[in-house]
């Protein structure tokens, strides 16, 4: 008679079981609420930590004019402008706005 230690008995036995398709279910859900937390957590934390500031740099265009780039990430658009002065103008209608 030939003798078997455990883990030869152990995976004699799980070869010879039904796979359960629930334990498979179950990983697949887990991993999938899983990544959903994670997502909507990211997405909390960068929706309270997003500064309303606008950020603002100077383009110099082919032809050498100087224009100007803002972006406004309380509404996320990018405004182009030609001039310091069309800036300020847009700088100030943004204050009164928000």
């Amino acid at each position: 008679m030939k003798s078997f230690d455990w883990q030869e008995y152990s995976g004699l036995q799980s070869d010879r079981l039904p796979r359960s398709p629930w334990k498979d279910m179950l990983a697949s859900a887990q991993d999938t609420l899983g990544q959903f937390c994670q997502a909507l957590f990211r997405g909390v934390v960068h929706y309270l930590s997003r500064p309303d500031d606008v950020r603002v740099w100077q383009v110099k265009n082919p032809d050498g004019s100087v224009s100007w780039r803002a972006y406004d990430r309380y509404s996320n658009t990018t405004s182009y402008l030609n001039s310091e002065e069309d800036l300020r103008s847009w700088l100030e209608q943004r204050y009164y706005m928000h």
